[in-house]
């Protein structure tokens, strides 16, 4: 009689042994597919994802082999979008039909302008995707000048307003805002610069109740003799008039704004860093957080950071009626940067603080706060992941301990930008890929389930 058990342990016994004959061998196993290729390759080339990325074996501890993972669905896709040259977004905001819609920049489908350095020509790129991923149109957007499409939001009942730069402005480099309609045609398209200064730049933008928009960015601001670069905030009616304008110099040593959230008053969180940061050089910057009322006035703000090179990229006001910052530090964790969370009480002072990361440079570029009071952040990461650099998506609970971390890519520099959480309680990530482009790089959108996975 056979005893129960004995052929278990033959087949463990046997496939230890095998599995010590590849390793001495410089061989993996794909749990996949079964074959077997070499130690020294990131992923089994005979085994891609749905969403067309490689199934990367390095970090089965952190990310789940697919074998175990969702497959592709309606609600958990990739899509690379772009052509042979370089095109890239920037942000995502959620369509009223249930899709999304994404801007950035595009060489591939930009007007056919000469550009004066001879270069190809860049505009502003608005493109409409399906609940699925599918495509549904995309629009270029600008006109003779360089054109940067940095934020996207909501116009009314339909349409959408983008904002970003132009270098076909008063100044060379102005700020650019183009009303479009429900299809990306351009309604409007209008250059600002700050009244107190040359070169002007928008980087995010609110719709606010009464139909208007308020935008922020930075401009170059005349100082008594000298020109410093400030926060600046722009408010125009829903033509496109202005109606008021804010710049914050810093205290005499600069000042940008990169990401604008509402406040349930009326006012607005602002949020960038003061002083210059450059590699290498201390005290050059430190997160800054500005409370603005519903005119753009000054409510309060704050100073976070060290010794070293730190900085604010996004933020968003919480349901207790505090604030969640995050951006990047090399004054906290590896001095190569990890990406930084500070939770903030409605007067800006600091609760807690947590970063993220490893031994090499990673980033913070956008955060949500998700319905259980916890956050969940976008960027990228050079520390973790199967490439030069990873889309990053982190989830924390409301104190900001760590829940739960997914990597998105491929060998090759992937980015994400910006961060919604959509319908179903997934998430929607914008990026940037040089992974899986077909040119010189593309945009990069992924959807994920509430659980981070896209696959």
């Amino acid at each position: 009689m056979k005893r129960p058990g004995v052929r278990l342990i033959r087949l463990s016994l046997h496939s230890l042994l095998f599995t010590l004959l590849l390793l001495s061998l410089g061989l993996k196993k794909c749990p996949d597919c079964g074959k077997t290729y070499e130690d020294t390759e990131n992923y089994c080339a005979d085994c891609v994802a749905p969403g067309g990325g490689p199934v990367r074996l390095k970090s089965h501890a952190a990310v789940q082999p697919a074998s175990a993972r969702p497959k592709a669905t309606a609600n958990r896709w990739q899509r690379a979008e772009g052509g042979a040259l370089f095109d890239i977004a920037y942000d995502v905001e959620l369509a009223v039909d249930g899709g999304y819609v994404v801007v950035g920049q595009t060489e591939s489908f930009a007007a056919a302008v000469a550009d004066t350095s001879g270069g190809p020509h860049r505009d502003a790129w608005l493109v409409k995707l399906g609940s699925d991923g599918r495509l549904e149109w995309q629009q270029p957007l600008g006109g003779a000048g360089e054109d940067y499409g940095h934020a996207v939001v909501k116009a009314g009942r339909s349409g959408f307003l983008v904002v970003g730069t132009t270098s076909a402005g008063i100044y060379h480099d102005s700020g650019l805002v183009i009303r479009t309609d429900a299809a990306g045609n351009g309604l409007w398209e209008e250059a600002y610069a700050a009244s107190t200064g040359r070169t002007s730049w928008l980087q995010d933008a609110v719709a606010v109740p009464e139909g208007g928009f308020v935008m922020a960015g930075r401009a170059s601001t005349l100082v008594g003799e000298r020109y410093l670069t400030a926060a600046w905030l722009l408010k125009l009616g829903p033509d496109g008039n202005p109606l008021w304008e804010q710049c914050i110099t810093g205290n005499g040593v600069g000042a940008r704004a990169r990401a604008l959230a509402p406040c349930t008053d009326g006012g607005f969180l602002l949020v960038g860093y003061t002083g210059e940061p450059m590699p290498g050089w201390s005290n050059m910057s430190d997160v800054h957080v500005w409370r603005l009322n519903s005119a753009g006035s000054l409510v309060w703000e704050r100073s976070f950071g060290g010794s070293l090179v730190d900085y604010g990229r996004g933020g968003c006001q919480t349901s207790d009626g505090g604030f969640a910052v995050v951006g990047r530090t090399q004054s906290f964790g590896d001095p190569l940067g990890n990406a930084w969370l500070l939770r903030l009480d409605s007067d800006g002072e600091a609760l807690w603080s947590r970063t993220f990361g490893g031994i090499r440079e990673d980033h913070a570029r956008d955060i949500v706060q998700t319905p259980d009071g916890g956050f969940a952040i976008t960027g990228f990461t050079c520390s973790s992941g199967g490439g030069k650099a990873d889309v990053w998506l982190i989830r924390t609970d409301k104190d900001g301990n760590h829940l739960w971390t997914r990597t998105y890519g491929g060998k090759e520099r992937d980015e994400g930008y910006a961060l919604r959480q959509a319908g179903d309680g997934g998430f929607i990530i914008a990026g940037y890929t040089e992974s899986f482009d077909e040119g010189q790089g593309d945009a990069w959108v992924i959807k994920t389930d509430a659980n981070g996975y896209a696959e």
